[in-house]
């Protein structure tokens, strides 16, 4: 994963111990992938960041995919999470918070917890 201060980016690889779950292999910010309950590192207090609503149309039969265990599914996920004009001058430089899967169904079959410092500025 990798943090600029403002966006959280990096691939998602998802995979199943048991059973099985067919999620939206688009995996949309907001919407199929989630990233709750962001506190600052620092003092635990939550921070104020964008939720940007989302309304994808409904996935076609080969968007959907079904994982069982042995088998694993990765792709690239980016949140714009921090903005100086909607949630204040102070950029973080260390969040945690919590990554959630949702399926087709909305159940939510994992969480993810994060800790993600801010990377350093590409040359």
């Amino acid at each position: 994963m990798r943090f600029d201060g403002e966006r959280l980016s990096g691939r998602l690889l998802v995979g199943v111990e048991t059973g099985s779950i067919t999620f939206d292999r688009r995996l949309v910010e907001n919407v199929s992938v989630e990233l709750k309950s962001i506190v600052d590192c620092a003092n635990g207090q939550p921070l104020a960041f964008l939720e940007v609503d989302s309304f994808p149309a409904p996935p076609e039969p080969d968007e959907l995919l079904t994982l069982t265990p042995g088998y694993w599914y990765g792709a690239d996920v980016r949140f714009a999470l921090f903005d100086t004009h909607f949630t204040g001058p102070a950029l973080p430089e260390c969040f945690e918070g919590e990554l959630r899967l949702r399926t087709e169904s909305g159940h939510i079959p994992g969480r993810l917890p994060l800790r993600v410092e801010r990377s350093a500025p590409a040359p």
